[in-house]
């Protein structure tokens, strides 16, 4: 039996949507204002907005994903496109580093 690409996708839906549920409570702790003053689907298709931007950058893990996530929050979700985040911007791109230590070198940074 072979699976198509949207039969993976429907698979992996649930799993999606559970983990958008725990990055709402997370992101409700750590930045409230983003969370209890909006419309809770926004919010939601805020976030997913938001994990597929880290898939880009090269963040799959749940860790990694939801770091850089709270990484938007504080930075504003298109901080990409500002240039005054350009070594922000590089350090996410930057491949040849674990996405571990890229995160933990823009934490640095910002905080």
């Amino acid at each position: 039996m072979v699976l198509k690409k949207s039969q993976l996708s429907q698979l992996a839906e649930p799993a999606k949507a559970k983990f958008i549920n725990q990055l709402i409570i997370l992101v409700g702790e750590q930045y409230p204002e983003e969370v209890l003053l909006e419309d809770p689907i926004q919010i939601r298709q805020r976030l997913t907005t938001l994990v597929e931007k880290a898939r880009q950058y090269g963040f799959v893990r749940e860790q990694h994903v939801a770091l850089f996530v709270l990484f938007c929050m504080e930075l504003g979700d298109d901080f990409d496109e500002n240039s005054e985040n350009k070594k922000i911007t590089d350090r996410f791109k930057d491949r040849s580093i674990t996405a571990q230590n890229r995160l933990d070198s823009v934490g640095n940074l910002i905080f």
